[in-house]
């Protein structure tokens, strides 16, 4: 089984959380242990790529920017 960088794991984890999710919701879709996406999670907030409501991330404006920005990327890095 091959690692993820770091940018693949960001971009998965935005494309897993385009409404309101848990984090519970979002580590199983990311196939991440909690302790790793949490904190992810935390980060990428603290970033303003994600938004926080209650108990459920929510992806902002500039968290959709990236996640396209990072779609470009690996399909074009993809051999």
């Amino acid at each position: 089984m091959r690692r993820r960088e770091k940018i693949e794991l960001i971009g998965v984890l935005l494309d897993v959380c385009p409404g309101e999710s848990s984090m519970t919701d979002i580590a199983r879709a990311a196939n991440l242990n909690f302790h790793t996406a949490k904190k992810y999670l935390c980060g990428m907030e603290k970033k303003g790529l994600l938004e926080k409501k209650g108990g459920n991330y929510e992806i902002t404006e500039s968290g959709l920017a990236l996640r396209s920005g990072i779609a470009k990327m690996m399909e074009a890095t993809d051999f």
